[in-house]
Parts: structure tokens; sequence; C-alpha cells
């Protein structure tokens, strides 16, 4: 039977604060890279509302990176955004 000794009890307690410590750098890096993905009180994504991401959308439709059906299933939802 293994009995663990305090240097084991050490690695492990070492092993896992190093864990959370990445998982929360990980967590911080992240937001600060997609602020896209926070919200605010008001329910818009980042910094952006739902005219600036219909323009954005309006330019991706225009430069073919999405198909005109998505265009206007992505408008019909903003459109209902903006008229709340």
């Amino acid at each position: 039977m293994f009995i663990p000794t305090s240097g084991t009890k050490i690695k492990r307690f070492f092993a896992a604060a190093n864990l959370i410590s990445v998982v929360f750098i990980g967590i911080r890096v992240a937001k600060h890279v997609r602020p896209a993905t926070n919200t605010d009180q008001t329910g818009n994504i980042g910094d952006t509302d739902a005219s600036t991401l219909a323009t954005n959308f309006e330019e991706m439709r225009i430069g073919n990176d999405i198909s005109e059906a998505e265009f206007r299933t992505i408008k019909s939802v903003l459109e209902k955004k903006l008229a709340d």
C-alpha cells in the first residue's frame, strides 16, 4: 500500500496550483483577445450594437464571405434586436 509522504503531498499541491494558474491565465487571455465574447448590461456584444453588426454583416455579404440566404437570416434577427 502506498502512503503519501509529505514530499508527494507538496508536489500534488504545486501541480494543482499550477493547473489553476494556467486555467486562470488562459481565461484572462481569451477575454482580452476576444472581447466580443463579453456582453455588457444592455445585452450588446462587446463594443458593438445591432446596427454596427448589421453593417459588418453587409460588408461580409458584399465580400462573398456569407451567402445571401445567410445574410437575410442574420438581418431578420438583427432587425428584431433593433426593434427592442
